[in-house]
């Protein structure tokens, strides 16, 4: 189970590198890490990623921007695995319900 104190939540919502109105909230994934990757492989997302897919990974947190879905998505399936650490993910528009119902944002 992965916990996060709701102060971190909002700072992840507020650390998204994907600018306001540039993505569309529902094919903007947060992958929240149980700790720091200590060693990512990020050759492997990035050989894994499509033309279409962007990606930043911050310090326990990996954004991924896909705009054709997760659901095909070979850089979101190998995602946990390049990584290293054990995430948990949701999308952009489902984080900032979360944060409404802790009522931090």
């Amino acid at each position: 189970m992965l916990t996060l104190a709701a102060e971190e939540f909002d700072g992840i919502l507020g650390a998204n590198p994907f600018a306001e109105g540039e993505v569309d909230p529902a094919k903007l994934h947060l992958y929240l890490c149980a700790e720091h990757p200590t060693d990512p492989d990020l050759d492997r997302l990035d050989a894994l990623r499509r033309e279409s897919e962007r990606y930043r990974l911050t310090d326990r947190t990996l954004y991924l921007h896909a705009p054709e879905g997760i659901g095909r998505s070979k850089l979101a399936a190998a995602v946990e695995r390049a990584l290293g650490v054990v995430t948990t993910a949701r999308n952009l528009r489902t984080a900032r319900a979360i944060a409404e119902l802790a009522g931090t944002s």
